[in-house]
């Protein structure tokens, strides 16, 4: 390679003999203000006349220091890749390191998108089933030998639970294909993150969201994180330009004022907290988020649900794969005081019978 970043080992055949595209590179020796007539953009003399930075150091930077700061991890630009969103980053991954007919494994209960990306892609998909009363364990012995890629929602869509670090790392030392560690929801969370483990274990790739703890959903943007060499073949694969110079600027300065995203992550931990004990005072079974959601059990999750709807509350019934399960998302402009009032008069006094 004429960079000198190596190419992953696992990547696609096809990868390896393609180089990253020169895009918009200036030759070298121009003066300062030459004309450009070699492009193809149309120049109206605004900032968003021609394609955007990719990548944008700049941004890259930022995130950089970000991720040192709230993980005491140093992560170098080269280990960061901006998508437009972390579902194109899963997809990315996947196109980049699997063909068709190859076999991923998922977490189960666990998200149902990285299901339905390997089936649009022709991979088979085969579920790995988390264990614990938590359901927050994971046994790496019975995970199949013949999987090329492991998707974990950490913490797990939609139980809001954390694979432990240690499952984690056995499965790193144990499991010979690409690991991919879903941390969409982890900047709700106190525990570690994959982060730790991400210099010792070059298979390892980590995504994160824009779209969650930063409240950014309709900006679609996120981050792959992983080593340079999985970043090489990722870039190879991916459409130029994925991310618009709109989306950077705006991330830019979003990156240099972290001080409100961080206090509202605090303040969503103390909502969860408090709405998990109310639960938990009820005797239904809660399970440990980590996420800006709750999870419970109830007798009758849709009496449950019809009876915070007749409140003015929309909660989640989660279906089959957790059975008289519901989810409560906690937001900005969740008024603590009549949530746990409704969840209190619901669970209490009978009026449907839910949860006793």
């Amino acid at each position: 390679m004429t960079d000198g970043i190596r190419m992953h080992p696992l990547a696609r055949k096809e990868l390896k003999s393609l180089q990253p595209l020169a895009l918009h590179v200036p030759p070298k020796g121009i003066a300062p203000h030459s004309i450009r007539l070699d492009l193809t953009e149309l120049s109206i003399q605004t900032p968003y006349s021609f394609y955007p930075k990719s990548p944008n150091e700049k941004i890259l930077g930022l995130y950089s220091s970000y991720l040192k700061a709230q993980s005491g991890v140093e992560v170098f630009t080269p280990y960061l890749f901006l998508t437009p969103g972390s579902d194109f980053a899963l997809d990315l991954l996947l196109r980049s390191f699997t063909r068709a007919k190859d076999s991923i494994g998922f977490l189960n209960p666990g998200f149902w998108f990285y299901e339905r990306l390997a089936k649009l892609n022709g991979v088979n998909a085969v579920p790995l089933e988390l264990a614990g009363c938590d359901l927050n364990r994971l046994d790496v012995s019975k995970i199949p030998n013949h999987l090329k890629m492991i998707f974990i929602d950490r913490p797990n869509n939609p139980l809001g639970t954390i694979l432990h670090l240690d499952d984690l790392k056995r499965l790193c030392l144990r499991f010979s294909g690409i690991i991919v560690v879903d941390e969409a929801y982890f900047e709700f969370s106190d525990k570690e993150s994959a982060l730790r483990l991400l210099h010792f274990f070059p298979n390892l790739v980590i995504t994160r969201s824009f779209s969650k703890s930063w409240g950014l959903a309709g900006l679609r943007a996120g981050v792959i994180i992983a080593d340079p060499s999985v970043i090489r073949a990722v870039t190879l694969l991916c459409p130029p330009f994925p991310v618009s110079q709109i989306v950077q600027d705006y991330l830019i300065r979003r990156l240099k004022k972290i001080e409100p995203v961080l206090k509202l992550r605090e303040k969503i931990r103390s909502l969860r907290n408090a709405v998990s004990q109310e639960l938990q005072e009820h005797g239904v079974k809660v399970y440990p988020s980590e996420g800006n959601t709750v999870l419970f059990e109830t007798s009758d999750s849709s009496g449950f649900y019809r009876e915070m709807l007749r409140r003015g509350y929309i909660v989640k019934e989660i279906g089959p794969s957790l059975s008289n399960a519901v989810r409560i998302t906690l937001t900005e402009t969740t008024e603590l005081k009549s949530l746990i009032q409704a969840i209190r008069e619901i669970l209490t006094k009978g009026k449907k019978n839910v949860g006793t």
